[in-house]
């Protein structure tokens, strides 16, 4: 033995035990707030401030892609920007400075793109021709205000598909984390 009564010991190992559990119990309360504080459900409204500081998104697809995703997205309110990669199967001049244009899928449907040639003209396209749009879908409407319009490349045809399974994906969260 060490000459320590062994009745001090045993007091100081029951102290000891009673210590660290009185430790323990506030660090799993903390940790349990902090837990509490990631996992809060957030309101609607929370949900759609989150949504608006992150900023605008763009996604590129086919027309019909875009329409989809227009449909399912209109009632969050996020600013969307998209990029079309189709075939322009017309151009018509329209109100004073715009150009009217329809982009089409292969066998698909359809879209009404208006570019207003304010800062660039138009590039002269030959019908049909496959190009590329980058706009936004006009509040109420289905047709896309562009912003750039140019002839597609064989970088934008090739890589596509993968583009629009990326801004798909991410659709699809962003739907069921904001209607969940």
């Amino acid at each position: 033995m060490s000459g320590i009564d062994p009745r001090y010991l045993a007091a100081f190992a029951d102290n000891a035990g009673y210590i660290a559990t009185d430790t323990s119990k506030k660090q799993t309360e903390i940790d349990l707030l902090k837990n509490e504080v990631q996992y809060q459900v957030k309101t609607r409204g929370e949900k759609l401030k989150g949504l608006n500081k992150s900023g605008t998104r763009v996604y590129s697809g086919t027309v019909e892609n875009i329409l989809k995703w227009h449909k399912s997205l209109q009632d969050i309110g996020i600013m969307v920007l998209y990029e079309i990669v189709g075939k322009c199967v017309s151009v018509r001049a329209g109100e004073s400075c715009a150009k009217n244009l329809v982009v089409r899928d292969d066998n698909g449907p359809a879209i009404q793109v208006v570019y207003y040639e304010i800062d660039f003209l138009l590039t002269e396209l030959k019908i049909p021709c496959m190009i590329r749009v980058i706009g936004r879908i006009m509040p109420g409407t289905s047709r896309l205000q562009a912003f750039n319009v140019r002839p597609a490349t064989g970088d934008d045809v090739a890589s596509l598909p993968r583009r629009a399974a990326v801004a798909s994906h991410h659709i699809t969260k962003l739907c069921k984390e904001y209607f969940n």
